[in-house]
């Protein structure tokens, strides 16, 4: 996909954010937020998320989630030993495919203890 529709698409949906927060008469701060993590989601390449991948077969979101993960996955021992067995490889498969990808700003609180999932 060019870089312009890209950018379009971005601009777009970030013209629609802005709409939809300036008609709830939403908190500068929660602004900014927003429009930050618009900013970040764009800059990993993250701007159409799972609904693009969702209009794909399983298979190709398999592999498309696989390359996407695998730097991840480098840096995990317990998922880089994984890469020999057929067994292994659809267990990491199977877990690549329930992996979703979230941004966190600084201090946000993500779980706290006691809580469950």
């Amino acid at each position: 996909m060019s870089k312009n529709i890209s950018s379009r698409n971005f601009e777009e949906r970030m013209q629609i954010m802005n709409e939809y927060m300036k008609s709830r008469k939403l908190p500068l701060n929660i602004q900014e937020n927003v429009r930050e993590f618009f900013h970040l989601t764009y800059k990993d390449g993250q701007v159409f998320g799972r609904d693009v991948l969702d209009e794909l077969t399983p298979q190709l979101r398999r592999q498309i989630v696989a390359y996407n993960s695998k730097e991840i996955l480098e840096k995990v021992p317990l998922f880089a030993e994984c890469e020999t067995g057929k067994v292994e490889q659809a267990l990491l498969a199977q877990l690549l495919a329930s992996m979703e990808n979230h941004h966190y700003f600084e201090g946000e609180v993500i779980m706290e203890e006691g809580t469950t999932a």
